[in-house]
């Protein structure tokens, strides 16, 4: 049997009339009422041949060896279709279970349970995984973009006396040393460029700890150690490396499940997953701060009374648990009063 088909050469999009037929594993092709039609190659066995599924509707796309395009567009019976197979030709596997519903709902069964692991626990996995290959110098250089932008955009220099800054970080400098001698971390004391009373801490990759005097000129010295340890825990742990791989890992199974054109929506999925991970991340940060004030015979209290100062400054209320980075004040109040009262 033949069939209808146009031919392209592979250097220009011009289609080339030309008639197709199967016999004895091979695909052979005789040129239509078109001489341009004559350069196409005249057999090639059928294995060195690749295939397109076939769709109702739609025409068999042929690649052949030498880079040239063979569709065949009159199938719509299914003739050519079957020809192939007779001739040892196997249907893919995509189009075995997409023409199957049984199939297809199994595999939809088996996407929904893939993601949902990689949510709870595969993002993870992967980035613990990967982590130890990043080297540290990578945090560092990513710590000193960041700092450079916040110094040319948010930072003020501290108003905090400087004998304070020198006695802070001489308590810290000790406690650090006996309990991790190793670990690369520097102290910032800074000051927001339209607010002074801004309440906050932050840790930028590679293991610089900024305190804002909003913060550090609300508490004591005391509790300022204590939200150190919070952050030194984000330093010991490589949170925001381990942050920026998981969103990698969502990102990349986001865009493969919804498609290229949803990158917009897969970069929400993402953002909204890695939330469940941010807060899982701030309570390892407590439970440090925990054991470091502990080991540093620095009483457990001063990290609640810093928790405690914390929803003192909060004016505009948290946001709903499901929506926030941090675990609820309130959660973290209590875990760390049952903690000194331990």
């Amino acid at each position: 049997m033949t069939w209808h088909a146009r031919w392209f050469n592979g250097h220009d999009s011009t289609a080339h009339a030309v008639l197709v037929d199967l016999w004895q594993d091979e695909l052979r092709i005789r040129p239509g009422d078109e001489p341009s039609a004559a350069s196409a190659p005249a057999a090639m066995p059928i294995a060195s041949v690749l295939v397109s599924e076939r769709f109702s509707g739609l025409p068999r796309k042929l690649q052949l060896p030498d880079g040239s395009t063979l569709v065949v567009d009159d199938d719509r019976d299914g003739s050519f279709d079957l020809a192939l197979r007779r001739q040892g030709h196997r249907r893919g596997l995509a189009a075995s279970l997409i023409q199957d519903w049984r199939r297809a709902v199994a595999c939809l069964f088996v996407l929904v349970v893939f993601l949902a692991w990689m949510d709870r626990q595969g993002a993870g996995l992967l980035a613990s995984r990967v982590l130890p290959l990043v080297p540290v110098a990578v945090d560092q250089r990513l710590g000193d973009a960041v700092g450079a932008l916040f110094e040319s955009s948010w930072m003020a220099p501290s108003m905090v006396p400087a004998e304070r800054q020198t006695l802070l970080h001489e308590r810290l400098q000790q406690m650090i040393e006996a309990q991790h001698p190793d670990l690369s971390w520097a102290l910032a004391f800074r000051n927001m460029r339209n607010s002074d009373d801004a309440f906050n801490a932050l840790t930028l990759p590679g293991g610089t700890i900024v305190l804002l005097d909003g913060l550090t000129g609300s508490l004591t010295d005391e509790q300022v150690i204590a939200v150190v340890g919070h952050e030194l825990g984000h330093v010991v742990h490589r949170h925001t490396m381990q942050r920026l791989l998981r969103q990698v890992g969502l990102l990349a199974m986001a865009s493969v499940v919804v498609g290229d054109i949803s990158s917009l929506g897969a970069a929400a999925i993402a953002g909204y997953q890695d939330l469940h991970y941010s807060r899982d991340a701030e309570r390892e940060a407590d439970e440090f701060a925990i054991d470091f004030l502990r080991r540093g015979n620095v009483p457990v209290r001063y990290i609640a009374e810093a928790f405690e100062e914390m929803r003192a400054q909060e004016t505009s209320g948290e946001m709903p648990g499901f929506l926030s980075s941090h675990p609820p004040t309130e959660e973290r109040l209590r875990q760390a009063r049952e903690a000194a009262a331990r």
